[in-house]
């Protein structure tokens, strides 16, 4: 394939490559006859007894397993699991959309099938997490807000909006987008979209979150305290919170499982290229701040066992985008 016929024609090279690879999956994981694992079990179990929130986890892993096993009229593990590798290829779709507006239809399907084989949504594909129903939410916002910033109309602003709303109900990681959303605001003129925009989409963020936080003001909120256990500093932050070397080192190496040694090297290579302004294009930069966000928080923590899974799946924004975005312009 010649890269004037992929600039051209990406759109069906995406679908092809895309659908194969999950095709291949959901074939895949027919065969499959491993048992549910105790995460999934309590996933299936909430699907089980609809809510707008649970103890652990925001609401909408249960709901998508309760929509996927009421079509199916089936309760199979492999029904269960089936989103999972619907939704990574959801987001492998949204992000060549996003690839193809910064660069060009090439790295358009390099960004799709590199996301696609990341060992870490491989190893996802197979299985049905809150990380793996955040992303395409998550990705559908970033899509929308780049929109927003080059003008396009109110629309988007709510789109942005209600899709973040939708990504925080799927893992309450999701709020480290909104924070780098505004530390790019601060720092890069062109990421600044305006008051209006701003409003509104916060207004359509605070609307589709609203069932889950009256769910957990009406019953004490399960949810929040079992998140406040898990990132324990801040209820002690006096003793615990200290930046932390080795968390921070191994953090640091695990990224190396979740991308593959290939793009995290990509990655480290283009972290400066990224933070560049490109003939005026602030994506680069807005991204930058959003994967940033995050950081402080991270390297403050002595606990690293239980939070850095927690906040690290919350900014897909770096690991799925833009270090492919820019190892296909190499």
């Amino acid at each position: 394939m010649s890269n004037v016929a992929a600039r051209e024609a990406w759109l069906p090279w995406v679908l092809l490559w895309v659908g194969l690879i999950t095709a291949f999956r959901v074939v895949t994981m027919a065969f499959n006859s491993t048992d549910l694992f105790v995460d999934e079990t309590q996933y299936w179990l909430w699907g089980q007894n609809l809510s707008f929130g649970y103890y652990s986890k925001p609401p909408m892993i249960g709901w998508v397993i309760r929509l996927s096993t009421e079509l199916a009229g089936s309760d199979a593990p492999f029904w269960i699991r089936l989103p999972g590798a619907l939704f990574h290829a959801a987001t492998a779709l949204i992000l060549a959309v996003i690839a193809r507006r910064n660069f060009d239809g090439r790295v358009a399907i390099w960004v799709a099938v590199a996301y696609a084989t990341l060992p870490l949504v491989t190893v996802g594909s197979f299985l049905i997490s809150t990380d793996t129903v955040m992303f395409p939410f998550l990705a559908f916002a970033l899509l929308s807000w780049l929109k927003v910033n080059d003008g396009a109309g109110v629309g988007w602003a709510v789109a942005a909006g209600a899709a973040l709303g939708l990504a925080f109900l799927s893992k309450y990681a999701a709020i480290y987008y909104a924070i780098g959303a505004v530390l790019a605001a601060i720092f890069v003129v062109q990421a600044r979209p305006g008051w209006r925009a701003a409003a509104v989409a916060t207004v359509a963020f605070c609307i589709v979150i609203s069932p889950n936080i009256i769910w957990n003001v009406v019953n004490g909120a399960p949810t929040v305290e079992h998140t406040l256990d898990n990132a324990d500093w801040v209820r002690d932050p006096g003793a615990r919170a200290a930046f932390n070397w080795a968390g921070l080192a191994e953090f640091f190496g695990s990224q190396f499982i979740v991308f593959g040694p290939v793009f995290f090297a990509a990655l480290l290579v283009l972290w400066n290229i990224d933070g560049r302004p490109m003939a005026g294009d602030a994506s680069p930069q807005l991204a930058g701040w959003v994967r940033g966000g995050p950081w402080p928080v991270r390297c403050g923590d002595t606990d690293w066992g239980d939070l850095r899974g927690w906040c690290c799946t919350g900014q897909p924004v770096e690991p799925r985008l833009w270090p492919l975005s820019g190892a296909g312009r190499v």
